[in-house]
């Protein structure tokens, strides 16, 4: 039975999406052009791929480039501590247009710093010019520069191999369609999740929490599937602090963590509404740690347009030129509430007492201002999703 509600969760998932993603984003080019022919030119010479001329030739503007060089010569510096390999295989997610490259995001694993060629069709799925020779990185993203008349996109290991093709997701708004939104981190485990899903949706539906990506969202949380980030002293929602922020050297906030001990694992199905009262996270567990120190298992909610790359805890690098830096919050301000379990993973026995040093172990309660509206969103998708499902 449990394979119909991870079913459900994964159906939960895919109703979000088309929701808040498909039906808001525009899978057809609005072209803004350079083009950069004579930058593809120099670029593929230097990696050692022949070339001829492809359509569009115009010089990139002064924005188009990173550190005043072109920006895919700035990636190449990037990656030169190590040669650049082939690419045994490449599986493609989405391509988003920016004002100066489409962006490739993969599925691949384990594939930086990887060649693959960049292949353009126009309105008639006619390839346009030569395969462009690029490469994979940061993790999971290839660049390509743009070409006038393409509508897709698709990535091969090899300048005639086969591949997926892609329509343009455009991210070419002036102005952010969202606010704020969410990258979730990869879900590990065996664990039931549904209903550690429904409450992460609901909880950051609280602070008008939409979907993520670049050039689509002013501001996106970095969090995982048991995080719950809040403003602690400061009246407001997490909105309500980023649109008080004006400094454009802001890159980014850092929240500081505390752990709340989850002994049980979730049930493997939903039962009732009284079940949810009895299993909600937030409801159930209230043990706690002292809060770690700064940038300890951090998390962070970063302006997309001002990181180059993203870790899990941290930014890793910001687009330079700019003084780009990371405001650390104070836990007055705000902290992520973490419901970590201490038996998957063994973390109990690695990690807990590592924790401890940050101060005893005390009770504490998510905010009461939220809950009560939380737990009737909880209750409201878990009934419409299981609750007419037949055993």
């Amino acid at each position: 039975m449990n394979k119909y509600f991870q079913i459900g969760a994964i159906f939960i998932l895919s109703f979000l999406f088309f929701d808040l993603f498909l039906n808001n984003a525009s899978f057809y080019s609005k072209v803004q052009y350079p083009c950069f022919t004579n930058v593809e030119k120099s670029r593929n010479e230097e990696i050692g791929q022949q070339t001829t001329e492809t359509p569009s030739t115009v010089e990139p503007t002064e924005e188009y480039q990173i550190e005043g060089v072109d920006r895919f010569h700035w990636y190449l510096k990037k990656t030169a501590e190590a040669k650049i390999g082939t690419a045994p295989n490449i599986s493609t997610l989405y391509a988003y247009e920016f004002d100066h490259e489409i962006t490739v995001t993969l599925t691949s694993w384990n594939m930086i710093r990887r060649r693959v060629y960049c292949r353009y069709l126009d309105k008639n799925d006619s390839e346009i010019g030569i395969p462009y020779e690029s490469f994979t990185y940061p993790e999971y993203i290839v660049n390509c520069p743009k070409r006038e008349g393409t509508l897709k996109i698709g990535l091969s290991v090899t300048p005639n191999g086969e591949f997926v093709p892609l329509p343009l997701v455009d991210r070419m708004l002036k102005k952010p369609k969202y606010e704020l939104s969410m990258c979730v981190a990869t879900i590990y485990g065996e664990e039931p999740k549904w209903l550690l899903f429904i409450e992460m949706v609901e909880h950051f539906k609280l602070q008008d929490c939409l979907i993520w990506s670049r050039g689509d969202s002013k501001w996106t949380i970095f969090a995982d599937l048991d995080e719950r980030i809040l403003m602690t002293e400061y009246p407001g929602t997490i909105l309500d602090y980023m649109r008080e922020i004006r400094n454009e050297s802001i890159g980014g906030v850092q929240f500081r963590q505390q752990w709340v001990l989850k002994t049980e694992l979730m049930p493997g199905k939903y039962e009732s509404d009284s079940q949810i009262d009895a299993w909600m996270p937030t409801h159930r567990f209230h043990n706690s740690t002292g809060i770690g120190p700064i940038g300890h298992t951090a998390k962070c909610i970063i302006d997309s347009s001002k990181v180059f790359i993203m870790w899990v805890h941290s930014v890793t690098e910001f687009f330079p030129g700019n003084g780009y830096h990371l405001h650390k919050l104070t836990p007055e301000e705000g902290l992520v509430r973490h419901y970590r379990d201490q038996s998957l993973g063994k973390w109990g026995q690695k990690w807990l007492n590592s924790t401890l040093k940050f101060g005893p172990l005390r009770m504490t309660d998510y905010p009461k201002k939220y809950l009560g509206k939380l737990t009737t969103n909880v209750k409201r998708r878990a009934k419409y999703v299981y609750g007419n499902r037949a055993d």
